[in-house]
């Protein structure tokens, strides 16, 4: 599968849950919601899971435009599937690629 990315404005960071597994092995999941400013179903809940990943969380902002690469995981139980957006990278998007385009319109259209 190739790298799936969402862009869009953080609208929400939730409280981590922290814990220690049966090695002693701390670990922090934490959800946030990505708001992708679509017409329909814009907030995307994702998670992300490991210290590492919830500090790179926690360098941003509510209101911050990221793109954030994940990977889908399902899960059975009990005869039902659990769906995942398990985010993994964090990159501060300063011209988003709708602008981008716009640029070089806006370029094209110059007289000279």
């Amino acid at each position: 599968m190739s790298e799936l990315n969402i862009e869009g404005k953080i609208s929400a960071i939730f409280k981590s849950e922290e814990g220690e597994s049966k090695a002693g092995k701390k670990w922090c999941k934490q959800g946030f919601l990505i708001d992708t400013g679509a017409s329909y179903n814009p907030e995307v809940y994702l998670s992300c899971f490991g210290l590492d990943k919830c500090d790179k969380l926690n360098e941003h902002n509510i209101g911050d435009t990221v793109v954030v690469s994940f990977n889908v995981q399902s899960r059975e139980f009990n005869g039902k599937y659990y769906t995942n957006l398990d985010a993994w990278k964090f990159d501060k998007n300063m011209v988003s690629t709708n602008e981008i385009g716009k640029e070089e319109e806006s370029q094209d259209s110059i007289p000279f």
